[in-house]
């Protein structure tokens, strides 16, 4: 990008910022509230009250089910419901979502929606939100399995060549989905035609009834360009990750605009050697987790704390490995969080207290175990969850022990 139009990109993009303070933040401390984790004891009684780790169990004990009906090798996402999951999967102009407990068995029928590729799944008494693309530019969020069903097109479906209409565009698609109790949070990246005359990339954090219906953004241009983002949200405030190779700088970034970690590598291009991790939602703030080369001598795993209010604390690395770390995924767990990753062919998970330091010794895992895996994500009873396709679809549980 030349120099004259990025700083023309920059000075309007602070301008239609927009405000953040009727939904999941406030104006004075830019959405700084990320409250307290599950329980206000950060979790640890359940800890304390968690078996012996039986031998190479350094984490917690890990079960696995078969998933038969999902297919190897497809992008996966879970939910947690009820004694349960949800899990949602992709196959060619299809959407799939079934309910299973968690030994595997599959509860009720599978619903399916058209779609050419698959963002998020959220789960809620209204029925199970999808982030589904169609088309060559178009957003949809779909709600399927409840009373009344939902398709609401997001973005797209307008000309490209009109000022400050906005798509899904086909270089960066990016998107995750929650249910925040009352609304469905949708996280994703925009592309819109400014005044520049130039399609430039950003991101929106935007709010839904259960039936659809437009509630408002939390904003309306973010992150940009906005190459992967997560979501969370800790039954008080909703938890947005991204990261930018541009806007508002190069790097990691909490709420769109305060700095987890920085990445000179980002050109404004598209490019960031930082890939982007996972969030957690723990007592005092959130964790958050990444994999970076920056300062190191190989692509290391990192976990960051992001405190209700202030700065983001330095990184804890957890890996100094030669090779490549990536895949990386993070939930809170016990009184802090688990992160898991891989390094070829080898999967690791690892403990981490509430300031993202290590704890204890690293889990071996199988390498599938973690191979296209989905988000971890945390169960009623505390326990970790998540599904992975590179092996066939699986569905791993962790609880912990002591």
């Amino acid at each position: 990008m030349a120099p004259a139009l990025l700083a023309r990109f920059l000075i309007a993009t602070i301008a239609i910022a927009g405000c953040k303070g009727s939904i999941g933040g406030d104006d004075d401390d830019d959405g700084d509230d990320a409250g307290p984790g599950p329980g206000d004891d950060g979790g640890t009684s359940g800890r304390d009250a968690a078996p012996a780790c039986p031998t190479g169990e350094a984490v917690g004990t890990l079960t696995d089910a078969a998933l038969p009906s999902v297919p190897a090798g497809v992008t996966a996402f879970l939910a947690a419901t009820d004694g349960g999951v949800v899990v949602a999967w992709h196959t060619s102009g299809t959407a799939h979502v079934q309910a299973f407990d968690l030994d595997g068995t599959p509860r009720g029928d599978a619903a399916t929606a058209d779609a050419a590729a698959l963002y998020g799944l959220a789960t809620s008494s209204a029925g199970d939100g999808l982030l589904v693309s169609r088309g060559s530019d178009e957003l949809h969020l779909v709600v399927v399995g409840g009373a009344a069903p939902v398709d609401r097109r997001i973005l797209g479906g307008v000309p490209h060549d009109v000022t400050d209409n906005e798509w899904f565009g086909e270089l960066i698609r990016v998107g995750r989905l929650i249910w925040t109790g009352s609304s469905w949070a949708a996280y994703y990246s925009v592309q819109r035609l400014w005044d520049d005359g130039v399609a430039h990339y950003g991101d929106q954090l935007s709010y839904f009834t259960a039936g659809g219906e437009p509630m408002g953004q939390e904003w309306g241009w973010g992150c940009s360009h906005s190459l992967d983002v997560r979501l969370a949200d800790d039954g008080d405030t909703v938890a947005p990750l991204c990261t930018s190779d541009c806007y508002p700088g190069k790097g990691v970034y909490y709420f769109h605009d305060r700095e987890v970690f920085d990445d000179p590598s980002g050109n404004c291009a598209g490019d960031l050697d930082t890939t982007l991790g996972g969030i957690a939602p723990i007592a005092g703030g959130v964790l958050t987790a990444f994999a970076s080369p920056a300062t190191r001598s190989s692509v290391d795993v990192a976990v960051v704390k992001v405190p209700t209010r202030g700065a983001a604390g330095a990184p804890h690395w957890l890996t100094d490995a030669t090779g490549a770390d990536g895949d990386v995924h993070l939930a809170a767990f016990g009184a802090g969080g688990v992160v898991g990753w891989r390094n070829g062919a080898a999967a690791q998970l690892l403990a981490v207290d509430g300031s993202g330091a290590p704890v204890g010794a690293p889990q071996a895992l199988p390498g599938p175990a973690l191979t296209d895996a989905s988000d971890f994500v945390v169960l009623a009873d505390g326990a970790v969850a998540w599904v992975s396709t590179g092996g066939g679809g699986r569905l791993h549980v962790l609880r912990a022990c002591n």
